[in-house]
């Protein structure tokens, strides 16, 4: 069994909650301020999974049969703060510098979720699950048996985020020309 990080890197959803929406929403101007900024997690590059993958199901089955791993870059594990940095070196914008409090930021998003889910049903702005995460603290663990036993070496964090934000840099240009491509349809009609 595989326990994996927190993945990012190309090719990620952006839905609400996942690395690939953080992205966009910080490149948009969308994240004035940090959540629990010095809250350590692990990341790991989608690469990275893909490979634990293959290994986990092509080692010997005496190998691995009723073994858990824990997928992730362990070595290169950084805050909140840490990670919105590298987030703002990539796409030329800067960290923000304001906090949320946490239990403040627990009870908007569980106000915000409820409202989603019985009134708009649409995905909440503050989805709970990652305020609720937030409140808990730090996720740190050892991901070294899955370098010494499935001979994973981890990508560097800075490589995952570069690609994911050049795909959703992608994404965002390209929605952006379909729409003024739209309009432009819609202005000579």
């Amino acid at each position: 069994t595989l326990f994996l990080a927190c993945v990012t890197g190309k090719g990620d959803t952006a839905s609400v909650g996942r690395p690939a929406a953080v992205y966009r929403d910080f490149m948009l101007g969308k994240i004035p301020m940090l959540v629990a900024p010095d809250t350590n997690y692990i990341y790991v590059h989608i690469k990275d999974v893909q490979k634990a993958i293959l290994a986990a199901s092509t080692l010997p089955n005496e190998k691995v049969a009723s073994q858990g791993y824990l997928i992730g870059n362990s070595a290169g594990m950084i805050t909140t703060r840490q990670y919105f940095e590298i987030i703002g070196r990539i796409v030329g914008r800067p960290c923000p510098s304001m906090t949320m409090n946490v239990i403040f930021g627990y009870w908007l998003a569980w106000l915000l979720t409820w409202i989603s889910t019985w009134i708009t049903k649409m995905e909440p702005v503050l989805p709970l699950d990652i305020m609720r995460t937030a409140a808990w603290g730090s996720i740190e663990y050892d991901c070294s048996k899955s370098i010494t036993e499935l001979g994973i070496s981890y990508l560097p964090i800075e490589e995952a985020v570069a690609e994911a934000v050049e795909d959703i840099q992608g994404q965002v240009k390209g929605a952006s020309a379909r729409k003024s491509s739209s309009n432009g349809a819609l202005k000579t009609d």
